[in-house]
């Protein structure tokens, strides 16, 4: 139960970091997630769920900080706490965070050891959100290095994915449209075909603006 518990507190305080981190506000939001983990560490493992989304929320805000190395060692060590307690969303941002850092350090080979592990997960629990989010992380990378190969193989999987949830508009599913589409637009700026990017940009755009998804 969440309402009146000591992990339905902290995890209400994190999403209020949340709502800085959002806006931008990340010495806020980092202030009030520290403050969270010191606390769910404190009370233990009946408190594991939330300090383990404490840490993913934190993990981003490092990495938006320029502090790369920071967030790999807060999340590194929470690694096989998170893969027993953690819901789809706190594997996800914790896991893309640590590809980022690691990619961001020179350590490429492995950035993609763990967005390979979100794919795996995703595939076998048939989450195909997070297999959109993977896929796409991977195929940025790939173009990064330069290799446009790869980066088409991984976009079929994410038509594929495209395709199967069309109808959806709204949820947490309706990302998957919006992933699939930021991959080709970001495989149309590699291949220099920019008047097609721009086309496809400005009707993102306007669908994540219907959508609700002013930031994005």
């Amino acid at each position: 139960p969440l309402h009146g518990t000591a992990i339905g507190l902290l995890t209400g305080r994190s999403l209020v970091g949340l709502t800085h981190a959002v806006q931008g506000q990340m010495i806020q939001a980092e202030r009030i997630y520290r403050d969270v983990l010191f606390e769910a560490e404190r009370r233990g493992p009946s408190c594991a769920d939330a300090g383990t989304l404490a840490a993913a929320l934190l993990g981003e805000v490092l990495y938006e900080l320029n502090e790369a190395a920071a967030a790999l060692e807060l999340l590194e060590s929470r690694l096989p706490v998170m893969e027993q307690v953690s819901i789809p969303d706190t594997r996800l941002r914790m896991m893309l965070v640590l590809g980022r850092a690691r990619w961001l350090t020179g350590r490429p080979l492995d950035a993609f050891d763990y967005l390979e592990q979100v794919q795996d997960h995703a595939e076998r629990k048939g989450l195909d959100r997070m297999l959109a989010y993977a896929l796409l992380e991977q195929l940025q990378f790939r173009l990064r290095q330069g290799d446009l190969a790869q980066a088409r193989d991984l976009l079929g999987p994410l038509e594929t994915l495209d395709a199967r949830h069309a109808a959806v508009e709204t949820g947490t599913l309706a990302e998957i449209r919006v992933a699939a589409e930021r991959a080709r637009i970001r495989l149309w700026l590699h291949t220099g075909e920019l008047d097609l990017a721009l086309v496809r940009l400005d009707a993102l755009a306007a669908l994540c603006q219907e959508r609700g998804r002013a930031r994005r």
